[in-house]
């Protein structure tokens, strides 16, 4: 069967989704673990093989400050056919990550940390090249094409991104995020 890599530093937060595919699906996790607060790059070439379908990774663990290896974790799971999943929560806004010449597949976080925005505003990126691969399980009117039409009628999901948009964004969040994105960022 299919299973999900992930390391025993992970926030909650790039675990219990995983849990739940497990509880869903039937994925069996595989919990790679830590010597002395880091993950050893063999010991995820160990847990990853054909079957896995996802590995998940926290750029920096928010608990040891241990900075994954992203450039030989996405050799490894895209040699096996699996897709990189990064929360760079820690990292956005201190370390430059270029997730398209990284080619992870998807990176999650959010304006708080060391964007230095609110907290509420999260963000998804998703590899271009996996777009039309990929389904999401929930569809919201924010993320369907035709957005301000009312009407009843059939919606396609947007192209992009936004397709996991399931309802609608936190406003006043993400004009914190905008403004973190100018100070850090731009």
């Amino acid at each position: 069967g299919s299973n999900v890599v992930l390391c025993d530093l992970e926030f909650p937060a790039n675990y219990v989704p995983w849990q739940n595919v497990k509880k869903l699906y039937g994925a069996e996790l595989r919990v790679v673990k830590s010597v002395d607060g880091r993950v050893p790059i063999d010991r995820f070439a160990k847990a990853i093989d054909e079957n896995t379908r996802v590995v998940a990774i926290s750029q920096i663990q928010f608990g040891t400050g241990f900075r994954a290896d992203l450039g030989t974790l996405e050799k490894l799971a895209h040699d096996n056919g699996a897709y990189l999943s990064v929360d760079i929560i820690q990292a956005a806004g201190c370390f430059e990550t270029d997730l398209v010449n990284l080619k992870i597949d998807f990176a999650t976080g959010q304006a708080a940390k060391w964007m230095l925005g609110p907290i509420g505003a999260g963000y998804v990126y998703v590899r271009k090249s996996i777009m039309d691969k990929i389904q999401p399980r929930f569809l919201g009117w924010w993320g369907v094409e035709k957005l301000t039409e009312f009407g009843y009628f059939d919606r396609e999901p947007l192209a992009d991104a936004r397709m996991f948009q399931v309802g609608s964004p936190a406003m006043v969040a993400y004009v914190g995020l905008l403004e973190s994105l100018k100070e850090r960022i731009c």
